[in-house]
């Protein structure tokens, strides 16, 4: 629990930084363009340009490679491939005009949706988080702590007592601390990739889909535990009507 507090605490610290950057969405055509300046004035039509874009893990995706002149502005475009990565991209572009050269410091964002991190979607993830994460502690606790065991004379005969039905309740509430959990590591994942967290994001992803696999055998048990203690329960319960023990 104090683990988590930590990182939600993390994520909103680090979501205060806002980026001025263009942003663009993971895997999409990315095309970007720049006016060509020099000394704050227009370059002329004889001018060119290169670019560096370096990736967030530090592959030069273009080396001072020659942009394409437009007439007013150069572009250079990234395909799928060059932005399947979350981060921050930097964006070097020199431009050469006659004796004058100029070259600028930029950078470019890919995120997920292709829109920047506000304030407010973190800390609603982050909120979901916290009390994904409370609900699901005290279903598991609880669930730990119920005492499901039917009760038995066993000083006269192994006589049942009282069928304890509260062995429902604690199936049900461990059935709920693992959904909790699924919708914990999945804003845990949509959080991480918000915010572009390179190293988490993976992580949590594949965790959340790891425990949606095993959610139709994991519910398929359940139900059938549940089934065999209720049969089960009916079984002793008509026994005892009758004034008869357990078999």
């Amino acid at each position: 629990m104090n683990k988590t507090l930590i990182w939600i605490l993390v994520f909103l610290a680090i979501v205060t930084t806002v980026s001025a950057a263009q942003v663009y969405k993971q895997g999409d055509y990315v095309d970007i363009k720049i006016p060509c300046t020099n000394n704050g004035t227009y370059c002329s039509s004889t001018a060119t340009c290169t670019a560096t874009i370096i990736s967030p893990n530090g592959t030069a995706l273009y080396n001072n490679d020659t942009l394409t002149n437009q007439v007013g502005y150069f572009n250079i475009t990234l395909n799928p491939n060059q932005t399947d990565q979350l981060g921050d991209y930097d964006f070097t572009p020199c431009c050469i005009d006659g004796t004058l050269t100029e070259c600028k410091s930029l950078n470019f964002k890919i995120t997920a949706s292709g829109k920047e991190t506000t304030d407010g979607e973190a800390t609603i993830y982050a909120i979901l988080i916290f009390m994904f994460v409370a609900l699901g502690g005290f279903s598991a606790v609880g669930a730990w702590r119920i005492n499901g065991q039917n009760e038995y004379d066993f000083g006269g005969g192994g006589e049942l007592l009282k069928i304890n039905f509260n062995k429902y309740w604690k199936m049900l509430l461990w059935f709920l601390a693992y959904l909790f959990l699924v919708f914990t590591v999945f804003y845990c994942w949509q959080l991480s990739e918000l915010l572009t967290m390179t190293e988490m994001t993976p992580i949590f992803k594949s965790l959340f889909l790891t425990l949606e696999i095993l959610f139709a055998p994991f519910f398929l048990v359940w139900g059938y535990l549940m089934i065999i203690k209720w049969t089960a329960d009916i079984k002793l319960w008509k026994l005892s009507q009758r004034g008869l023990g357990p078999r």
